[in-house]
């Protein structure tokens, strides 16, 4: 994975730099940096998720730079779409697309229209639900996945889910999840309910 996101690197000072010289100094120092070649070594998604979100950034900025014309636009939206996938490869690569992805829509000063900004971001919420709900599914539900996102590797965990307060229907939730050597092995929710609907099927 490593190897692919060299030239990613490349593009993206490129697009900073509108130079060459600068581009390829600019990706050799980032490739001979230690922390670099530490996070490629390591067995996790971060370099993939590094990928992800300087393939979002350069597509991006490369809107932005480039204006109005059909290919911005659509370079725009696969760096959304990128933006939100890439958060399910490794969330934190949010920090690196959503502050310019959302400088990007925005901005004033771009010549993209609303529509534009629009489908952007339908593009990057796809893109985050094209890995959320298969997730969730996967993993037992919501509490599954605070499971999995949660470093303790065993014991019972708790959380209580609030929601529909806005709307004037709130709703509490609790969750719990055993967890034994890191793994899920257990998990309960509870509250009050009230039923709406009822029905039989047979198997």
């Amino acid at each position: 994975m490593t190897n692919s996101y060299v030239p990613l690197l490349f593009l993206l000072f490129r697009r900073l730099a509108d130079d060459d010289t600068v581009a390829w100094w600019g990706m050799a120092v980032t490739v001979c940096s230690p922390l670099f070649w530490f996070t490629a070594l390591r067995p996790l998604s971060d370099m993939v998720g590094l990928a992800f979100a300087v393939a979002s950034q350069w597509l991006v900025l490369s809107a932005w730079c480039d204006g109005r014309n059909p290919p911005a636009r659509r370079m725009l939206v696969a760096g959304a779409v990128l933006c939100g996938v890439g958060a399910g490869v490794r969330v934190q690569t949010l920090m690196l697309t959503a502050p310019l992805l959302l400088a990007v829509l925005a901005w004033p000063g771009t010549s993209l229209s609303l529509k534009d900004r629009g489908i952007a971001l339908v593009g990057a919420l796809a893109g985050a639900v094209a890995w959320v709900v298969p997730l969730l599914a996967a993993s037992g539900g919501l509490g599954g996945y605070l499971a999995a996102r949660d470093s303790r590797t065993d014991g019972t965990l708790r959380w209580i889910v609030e929601q529909g307060f806005e709307m004037g229907r709130p709703s509490i939730l609790e969750v719990e999840v055993d967890k034994k050597n890191g793994k899920t092995t257990a998990a309960r929710v509870g509250g009050k309910t009230v039923i709406v609907c009822e029905g039989e099927m047979e198997l």
